[in-house]
């Protein structure tokens, strides 16, 4: 077997060199699919929030959280004005309104509170909706519709939690969480965000995983063991384990590399969007199914992070490059520390080295968001058996999956390979993350068995009640 070194520094990425216009592989149009439309406007945003000098969303959780917002909004909006499923939250119709202006209006306005730095770039690309819908009264109830549905989403989200100021201090104890040491001026991300109101879900705690293994422990020892040969930065060409071969397989580095999203790629929302894109393109989505599955989607993946965050902190797990270097003291006879130890680590593409993720270990965002995904993607078609193609902007190369089952298992040893996860923080989140995914899809955007089209009435303040003319 050939032995491939790591480089020092990673070779730039496919996108550095992109607009961010252009970086979803298609540019959909409101007549084409409104819902993709915006989506391409709601990623765009949270790219350039990703590297901006003070980012508004800044890190995985409150990007979940402004996605949930936006993608409830337009599914909303979509759902009160045709009536293919039931709202989210909106008890409001209005079958008379132009639906590309009731979800344009929606999005834009979702977007514009959350992404305030960016509002020109929503009134540009509402603009370019509004010009195509024909003058009238359905557009005027489109509009104010749109604006009404936006202003209940956010004003059911303004006193959630999220920007409540959380006290955190180390613990200083064995085996706790402690910022990188590589990475010392880190700052642990939202220590408070398993006490936001999750959407769907009952609580944070509803679906958390049972407590990480003692680190006295037989399994602790098998996880330790596991990471420190293949996440090591040098695991393409070293071999802790002893097997006379390389501890880690160069597609194994570009599984790591191909889902991380961290720094400046606008976090794992993103990916996981070009998946749902991926997917519904494949599928032939309906400007329906599509407003659908996104809303699922995003309220599944935004209650998965508020529970793999509540587990994080209750926990507090130190991650692999501290419980490594300090293994002499762990109490297991059957972990040896390296003092040196580096992970491959999180790509940072602001200008940064390789890093650990700053906040706890266990569970792992990545898997939670990732099990809630795939299982919405499952039950929303009904079969685990869908081919596609995904291209990642962290490697510029392109994975070709069966079945939704591959992908959501690379992404689940992703982290792993990238020495910034036990396996346990992985396994057990894609668990918590699966459970989710089901219990979303079973309580919202249920469908309905029939339309809307025969109410006569458009029950929205400030309109006119009555029949379009």
């Amino acid at each position: 077997m050939n032995r491939v070194s790591m480089p020092t520094r990673l070779p730039a990425p496919a996108w550095e060199s992109l607009e961010p216009r252009l970086l979803l592989s298609t540019a959909y149009t409101p007549g084409d699919d409104v819902i993709l439309y915006w989506n391409q406007v709601a990623m765009d945003a949270l790219l350039a929030d990703s590297q901006a000098e003070a980012p508004q969303q800044g890190g995985p959780t409150p990007a979940s959280r402004a996605a949930a917002i936006v993608f409830a909004a337009m599914a909303d909006a979509y759902a009160a004005v045709t009536g293919e499923f039931e709202p989210y939250l909106v008890d409001g119709t209005c079958p008379q309104a132009d639906v590309l202006a009731a979800v344009s209006q929606s999005a834009h306005d979702t977007l514009s509170a959350l992404f305030s730095d960016q509002r020109p770039a929503f009134d540009d690309a509402l603009d370019d909706v509004l010009e195509a819908v024909p003058d009238g009264q359905a557009e005027q109830k489109g509009v104010t519709f749109g604006a009404s549905v936006a202003g209940e989403i956010l004003g059911a989200r303004e006193n959630d939690n999220a920007d409540a100021a959380v006290a955190y201090t180390l613990r200083g104890v064995l085996g706790s969480y402690a910022v990188d040491p590589l990475h010392l001026d880190q700052t642990p991300l939202t220590p408070g965000w398993g006490r936001v109101t999750p959407y769907a879900i009952e609580s944070s705690t509803q679906f958390g995983p049972p407590p990480f293994p003692a680190l006295t422990s037989e399994d602790y020892a098998a996880v330790f063991n596991e990471v420190k040969a293949v996440g090591a930065a040098d695991a393409e060409t070293a071999d802790r384990d002893g097997d006379g071969v390389p501890d880690r397989t160069p597609e194994q580095t570009e599984i790591g590399l191909f889902w991380a999203y961290d720094s400046g790629l606008g976090t794992p929302m993103r990916l996981y969007d070009q998946v749902l894109v991926a997917v519904a393109d494949q599928q032939d989505n309906t400007v329906g199914q599509n407003a659908r599955l996104f809303g699922l989607a995003f309220l599944a993946m935004a209650d998965a992070g508020i529970t793999a965050w509540q587990a994080k902190y209750e926990y507090d797990v130190w991650r692999p490059v501290l419980g490594i270097r300090y293994a002499a003291v762990d109490g297991n006879s059957d972990t040896f520390e390296e003092t040196d130890w580096t992970p491959l680590g999180a790509p940072d593409h602001l200008g940064g080295t390789p890093f650990t993720p700053p906040f706890p270990s266990y569970t792992s965002g990545h898997a939670t968001f990732g099990g809630a995904l795939f299982e919405v993607l499952r039950r929303f078609y009904g079969t685990d058996e869908i081919a596609f193609s995904l291209t990642s902007e962290e490697t510029g190369t392109t994975r070709q999956y069966d079945t939704l089952s591959q992908p959501q298992q690379e992404n689940l040893l992703s982290r792993l390979y990238l020495g910034v996860h036990w396996r346990s923080d992985q396994v057990e989140g894609d668990i918590d993350g699966v459970e989710i995914g089901e219990y979303v899809y079973d309580h919202v955007y249920t469908p309905t068995p029939a339309r809307l089209d025969s109410l006569a009435t458009c029950d929205v303040p400030g309109l006119p009640k009555g029949a379009v003319t």
